[in-house]
């Protein structure tokens, strides 16, 4: 067993840093792993067959954990509501997405979202847009789940901004007032609200 001194940990922290992570705007790390499908078979999951869809990342730090459970159902839901804006969906069971393994930490690493001190990914979710960009990245205490409502606000705020050039300020929502991304339009939206 290691201590806290160990060369071997140190090497592998080492390791870690240099490992490329993506960031909000860049492009999102191609992920080729195994996933459990529909059927309940095993098969090869290819993130560049969900081009020109959103996407969005679910990492949990464990099986097994308390807030875990009621997350993947209550994504499971949002999938399946939100099927006519392009949100990918799958199947696992009563699950409405692929479940994707990642065993070698590769992925939750790439994503920065590997927790190395207790060799498990952190609780945190990335969404990507239809053109494979990382457009919004999250990560929680392992005792606060997630929030689904937000997770579709925030990919109808990345549809709307990118089709109509505004931005969409604090609290917005569909049907809610945008604003210009200019000086003015900051003035003009602040003052009527």
């Amino acid at each position: 067993m290691c201590e806290k001194e160990c060369p071997a940990k140190k090497a592998y922290e080492d390791f870690l840093r240099i490992v490329p992570k993506v960031q909000v705007g860049e492009e999102a790390p191609e992920i080729k792993a195994q996933c459990l499908c529909p059927c309940g078979a095993i098969k090869d999951f290819d993130m560049s067959e969900y081009k020109g869809k959103f996407i969005v990342l679910l990492f949990y730090p464990l099986d097994w954990t308390f807030v875990c459970p009621t997350e993947m159902m209550g994504y499971s839901k949002l999938a399946e509501e939100m099927k006519d804006v392009q949100f990918e969906h799958g199947g696992v069971g009563k699950l409405s997405f692929p479940l994707v393994s990642d065993i070698k930490k590769c992925i939750s690493m790439r994503y920065n979202m590997y927790n190395a001190a207790d060799g498990i990914a952190r609780l945190g979710y990335v969404i990507v847009d239809t053109k494979g960009i990382v457009r919004y990245m999250q990560v929680n205490d392992n005792g606060i789940g997630r929030n689904t409502d937000e997770t579709k606000r925030i990919i109808e705020a990345i549809k709307f901004s990118d089709e109509h050039g505004d931005v969409c300020p604090l609290n917005w929502k569909p049907g809610k007032d945008t604003m210009k991304p200019t000086p003015e339009g900051v003035a003009a939206y602040l003052t009527k609200h």
